[in-house]
């Protein structure tokens, strides 16, 4: 770790050090209201059972009294809850840091699902799955975000696009604290409410609210809790209007079972989802307010628009307080009465309508806006944690300089890094012993580019590249359920390499020892003639190979053909690997001296 992601650590640290001193804080004052609150009731009723035997007015009086301070407990616990929740949930978020720099763990989805062994690249640079380079840098919970962020990873795009996310990328890195709460609102839900509400609203939704336009409905919805007060006043002085009364209530309850269906079709989709709007209504609330620099935020940002003068966050958060008066239904009793005497669901049904007619389209625009903004905290989140890691600079013509270039999944402890530089399209032979970091080397290069082409840092003291399109031959498996061997997989791979190659510019190719499945005789040929190939279409590659013959393929193509190695040093019969990237071919092997470690002699 070095001496900058220690001083972040340490401020990851302080900070969840004091969040979990308050969070004790709210837990006990939470406790206190809670043993107030039964103080309170049972104070009351002792004095009402004293001072009500007294005068009936006193009775009065303590019964108002105590539901006011009751009340007056209620809300204060309710919003230390909220409080108490969110402090909480940012401690996770903390937590996750501090897990993330000291030992490399991330509890955000590892992008397992978008693991694709037919993709050019993904597979063998180790872009999805456990311990991948999407599960080293995703914090996106909400499952359009980490749609966003792997199609980032898995699709290059134009240097302008790129240049663009980068400056959007260190804008939000200043803002760390508010990217931690942006963070700690989402955490807690199962990360596909974005995607189920917008569907809610966008598939058929319209339909399903039009039997609730009719103007005599929502004109009796409408004019339901005057006649309800008036009824009940003229209960006081006449019993005709508590039979009045007691009609009305039978017709709700007619009306109730005539529409139900109706609303549970409406209501479906929306249930217990307030809580998540409000979290979705918060984050939008910093990201419309915030006066964005880059053009990349102030785009997104545009892109959410308002209705009837409301920004995006403000219709959130008004279906949020709908759909919360909806869930009053889910308790049977209380959505019961609230039915027979005010017809609740059909009045809420009538607000969601009028919503829906003015605000729906705003919204679900403004749910992508949020999973591209929890895209871009991820690797604001990454540029953040490693302050040395820098920002490539794409050029436009083909050119790869690497300086001090390592794998950023490798602890900084272990890493070693390389230079390399490319300045015209060479296919290059890297031979060297096994284990001496030939493959390593190859997947540092290739996911370092996938980093650069997302917009976000990477491992190096510096970068310069052009925009490629990455290729890769590295883990090629058989597959005895659809009867593929390891050769066949071979020619599938390599077949695919050389369409590509041959209707596509600007390919970047990585291969890490080729034909392998096949006898040393053919292996040769083949490989031969497949740099010779990629030679003459001018293709840009990089060739990892224990083929010394390979290697003497420079000598046919000057120029054209470039030769590194890495090698091993021998000490005392002991094998050491420096795994520093060489000109020329190696002259080095440790085949057999290992051979010959398991009592095989081999000269």
């Amino acid at each position: 770790m070095t001496a900058k992601e220690q001083e972040v650590l340490k401020t990851y640290t302080e900070e969840a050090t004091s969040l979990s001193t308050k969070i004790l804080f709210y837990k006990k004052r939470i406790n206190q209201i809670s043993f107030s609150r039964l103080i309170v009731f049972f104070v009351g009723i002792i004095l009402i059972y004293i001072l009500g035997s007294i005068k009936s007015s006193y009775a009065l009086w303590i019964v108002s009294t105590m539901v006011t301070a009751f009340v007056q407990l209620i809300n204060k616990q309710s919003k230390l809850q909220k409080e108490l929740i969110f402090d909480e949930n940012l401690l996770k978020v903390l937590s996750n840091e501090i897990n993330h720099l000291k030992e490399a763990k991330n509890s955000y989805d590892n992008g397992s699902a978008f693991a694709d062994g037919f993709h050019p690249y993904t597979d063998d640079l180790d872009i999805f799955g456990e311990k991948s380079l999407f599960h080293y840098v995703n914090r996106c919970n909400t499952q359009s975000g980490k749609n966003i962020l792997a199609d980032w990873f898995k699709n290059p795009v134009e240097k302008a696009i790129i240049e663009s996310r980068q400056q959007a990328v260190t804008e939000l890195q200043n803002y760390p604290s508010e990217t931690l709460d942006f963070r700690a609102e989402l955490i807690a839900f199962s990360g596909t409410e974005l995607t189920t509400l917008s569907s809610s609203l966008k598939e058929g939704l319209k339909e399903r609210l039009a039997f609730i336009h009719k103007n005599w409905l929502k004109s009796y919805v409408k004019a339901l809790p005057f006649i309800i007060a008036a009824l009940i006043i003229g209960a006081v002085f006449n019993g005709l209007f508590l039979k009045l009364l007691g009609l009305l209530v039978f017709v709700n309850f007619f009306f109730s079972g005539i529409y139900a269906k109706q609303v549970n079709q409406v209501y479906t989709g929306f249930s217990r989802s307030s809580n998540q709007l409000s979290a979705f209504a918060s984050v939008l609330n910093w990201m419309e307010e915030k006066l964005w620099k880059s053009n990349y935020l102030q785009n997104l940002i545009a892109s959410c628009g308002s209705a009837n003068g409301q920004k995006a966050h403000n219709s959130i958060q008004s279906l949020a307080k709908i759909l919360s008066q909806f869930d009053y239904r889910l308790n049977m009793i209380v959505g019961a009465i609230l039915n027979f005497f005010l017809l609740w669901d059909l009045r809420c049904t009538i607000k969601l309508a009028n919503w829906h007619q003015n605000a729906s389209a705003n919204v679900t625009d403004s749910f992508e806006v949020i999973a591209a903004f929890e895209a871009l905290i991820s690797l604001s989140t990454l540029h953040y944690n490693h302050p040395d890691w820098p920002f490539p600079t794409i050029e436009k013509d083909f050119y790869v300089e690497a300086l001090e270039l390592g794998h950023p999944l490798i602890v900084e402890e272990k890493r070693i890094s390389n230079n390399f530089k490319m300045e015209q399209k060479t296919v290059d032979v890297i031979t060297g012993s096994n284990m001496a970091g030939k493959s390593t080397f190859l997947r540092t290069l290739g996911i370092n580019l996938v980093l650069a082409y997302s917009g976000a840092p990477v491992c190096a003291k510096s970068l310069t590249v052009s925009v490629m399109k990455l290729v890769s031959y590295m883990r090629i498996k058989d597959s005895l359920n659809e009867s593929t061997s390891t050769f066949k997989a071979e020619l599938d791979r390599l077949k695919m390499i050389l369409q590509k190659t041959a209707t596509e510019s600007d390919v970047l190719v990585l291969i890490d020892e080729m034909l392998r499945g096949t006898n040393s005789k053919d292996k040769y040929a083949g490989s031969k003639a497949f740099i010779e190939r990629l030679v003459k279409q001018q293709t840009a590659a990089l060739v990892a190979t224990h083929d010394l013959q390979i290697a003497d393929l420079a000598d046919e193509h000057p120029g054209l053909v470039r030769n590194f190695h890495f090698d091993i040093k021998m000490q005392n019969h002991d094998m050491f690997f420096d795994y520093k990237i060489k000109d020329g071919a190696c002259k080095t092997f440790n085949a057999a001296i290992l051979l010959r470690e398991i009592g095989l002699g081999v000269e």
